[in-house]
């Protein structure tokens, strides 16, 4: 849909937001990271008329404790892995920001 190299403020996640804006005909679902900059760059590109959610990843072993606490004898999934080669290119950075039609 939209890329844009440059750097991670928010006057390029504004550029990029624009763009991507420009690009879409119908309204989308976007996820982003959880870069505080796409807050504004996508309410000041889209408004109201996006749904936008930022996947926001917890690492470390306190994230874990946590949860075994909330959950006393629960067993906790463990995702399979995929190899790198099965993932499409612009997935593989954790930066890029992915839209998908609703």
């Amino acid at each position: 849909m939209s890329y844009l190299v440059g750097g991670r403020d928010a006057e390029y996640a504004m550029w990029f937001m624009d763009d991507l804006r420009e690009r879409l005909a119908n309204r989308v679902q976007l996820t982003s990271d959880g870069h505080k900059a796409y807050l504004q760059a996508v309410e000041g590109a889209f408004g109201d008329d996006i749904d936008y959610a930022q996947l926001v990843e917890m690492y470390g072993p306190t994230v874990l404790a946590h949860a075994i606490r909330r959950l006393p004898g629960a067993i906790l999934p463990r995702p399979a892995p995929t190899p790198m080669s099965q993932i499409a290119p612009a997935a593989r950075s954790p930066h890029t920001p992915h839209a998908s039609l609703a």
